[in-house]
């Protein structure tokens, strides 16, 4: 898998696929098999695949899924990540060849969170809900009964909202409401990125 957009290469090892066209409509099985774990996948196209001018339903999901090289590959090189064990149900739109929107719950066992040169951070576990939407200016990523656990301590189950909108002179700007966030842990995280000196 070469994604050219985000720089990510990824080896996956046996996939089982089956393709059925129907003319202006598709059908996608993918079955991904693995030593640590199965991803499947379901998909419902129509329109000309060949154009920007289709739209399709996805459905993805995964039972102790060890993702940690495909989550790695799409991370800043300085980061890495250990036994990122995934339960995922994922739902996402795509119109006129775009990502529209994406719909998921997800539980993530224990897993190591670190930085070349910085070490690393052990989080015991996190849990949720993601709503991602796309915008004309941007994303709107919404995690609802966001359960985050680290050094043994359960955040309460909150709602984390980000907002990202790039203006016509490529300004770009983050917001971030949450109902709750531990600052000790946010800072053991940030602590990991290159540059960020003490916290």
């Amino acid at each position: 898998w070469k994604d050219r957009k985000r720089n990510a290469n990824i080896t996956l090892p046996s996939i089982d696929l089956e393709l059925i066209n129907l003319g202006q409509e598709y059908l996608l099985d993918a079955d991904l098999h693995t030593s640590s774990g199965e991803v499947k996948m379901r998909a419902m196209a129509s329109g000309n695949l060949l154009t920007s001018n289709w739209s399709a339903q996805t459905y993805i999901s995964s039972s102790s899924f060890n993702a940690s090289e495909m989550f790695e590959a799409y991370l800043p090189d300085h980061y890495q990540v250990e036994n990122l064990v995934v339960d995922l149900n994922s739902w996402s739109n795509w119109v006129q060849g775009r990502h529209s929107n994406t719909r998921a719950d997800f539980q993530v066992g224990p897993f190591s969170l670190g930085s070349k040169n910085r070490g690393s951070v052990p989080i015991d576990g996190v849990r949720g809900s993601i709503n991602h939407r796309v915008e004309a200016d941007g994303w709107q990523l919404q995690m609802a009964d966001l359960s985050l656990t680290m050094w043994q301590r359960s955040w309460p189950e909150a709602k984390v909202t980000l907002d990202y909108q790039q203006t016509d002179n490529e300004v770009s700007t983050y917001k971030l409401a949450a109902d709750f966030l531990r600052l000790q842990d946010v800072v053991e995280i940030a602590s990991l990125e290159p540059g960020s000196g003490e916290l």
